[in-house]
């Protein structure tokens, strides 16, 4: 029961802009779970630990944030490596996902083939387990790096991947800024390859959808 408060006391303080007593209660709820031999508990605190950290890098880019938001997410995935019952059907992709965008968004591109890695691990836990919403971002992780490679043709084909994934999943509302994303991407790429009318094309159905 104090671990449910004390998350819900980070939750609250986050919602406040107060990341100091996140921090605090979300730590304490980590050291609480510890303890306990609950492994699912363990598990959700390590991620929403490596989630506060991950999100407070969007104010600041600070490097022991990265090594904590890191740490706390591989500590999550080594659970799921050590205690096989936790792995529901969509923790390692969740897990793996956010260690790619992790590596992806906030550490210099040496960190790339930690990227794919994760990004591939996620993509075939969804495909397992067809979770469309992982198979999307792990597709759309896949083809940011094949666009810096000026690979684009590898990456439009994970992108259009992506793109039907995502159609096919039920998300809705939450998940659009991830279409939307996806549809820029390809009007970028087109552009790039200068098939301007197909950049025009995909960008007015961008457009339609913001």
């Amino acid at each position: 029961r104090k671990i449910s408060n004390y998350r819900k006391l980070a939750l609250v303080y986050a919602r406040l802009g107060e990341f100091d007593l996140q921090d605090k209660f979300s730590k304490q709820s980590l050291e609480l779970a510890i303890k306990q031999e609950d492994k699912q508990i363990l598990f959700d605190a390590y991620m929403a630990v490596g989630y506060l950290y991950e999100n407070h890098l969007t104010k600041t880019n600070s490097n022991k944030f990265k090594v904590e938001a890191e740490k706390n997410y591989l500590s999550a995935l080594k659970l799921l490596e050590d205690y096989p019952y936790l792995n529901s059907p969509s923790n390692f992709g969740y897990v793996n996902i956010n260690l790619a965008n992790l590596y992806y968004s906030n550490f210099d591109k040496t960190y790339r083939t930690k990227v794919q890695y994760h990004a591939k691990e996620a993509l075939n836990s969804a495909l397992k387990n067809n979770i469309q919403i992982q198979m999307a971002a792990a597709y759309g992780l896949l083809s940011e790096i094949e666009t810096e490679n000026k690979n684009y043709y590898q990456a439009k084909i994970y992108l259009n991947s992506a793109l039907a994934q995502f159609k096919k999943s039920n998300n809705s509302q939450p998940e659009d800024h991830i279409y939307l994303n996806i549809l820029m991407k390809l009007s970028e790429i087109d552009e790039l390859e200068g098939n301007y009318k197909y950049a025009l094309f995909t960008y007015k159905e961008y457009i339609q959808k913001f």
